[in-house]
């Protein structure tokens, strides 16, 4: 049980660099984050950050595969952790705004990994069965 916590490292050390970059100042954002597509940082950050919970939810339920259930919980967990920064952003950050848009995108990257980490598992599935 004690090694489970570990699968948990890289989801909460992710989610920390992610508030930190959505919570910045707007005069602070790095230059190099602001030469990319706003919604395709927001695609990929979020993509990201339901791999990282995903993995850890996995890991630390080993052997046990995960149900269709978990992976909407999780997918509700991320969506409304993008929800909430979106609206801290608007709200409290200077020189920051949410928008319907960033969300959907962030939707987006959610649903993606979905699809990646079925897809991955299907092939996995069948790998097996045919050795």
């Amino acid at each position: 049980m004690k090694q489970s916590f570990l699968y948990w490292i890289p989801a909460l050390i992710w989610t920390g660099i992610l508030m930190y970059f959505t919570l910045l100042p707007g005069k602070k954002v790095p230059s190099y984050l602001i030469q990319f597509s706003d919604l395709f940082l927001h695609w990929a950050m979020y993509l990201i950050t339901f791999t990282a919970y995903y993995m850890a939810v996995k890991g630390s339920r080993f052997p046990f595969s995960i149900s269709k259930k978990t992976m909407v919980i999780i997918a509700l967990f991320c969506i409304a952790l993008g929800g909430v920064l979106e609206i801290i952003q608007e709200t409290l950050i200077p020189n920051r705004d949410g928008s319907l848009h960033d969300e959907l995108a962030n939707t987006a990257g959610i649903l993606t990994a979905i699809v990646l980490i079925s897809i991955h598992s299907k092939w996995k599935a069948n790998r097996s069965l045919a050795h």
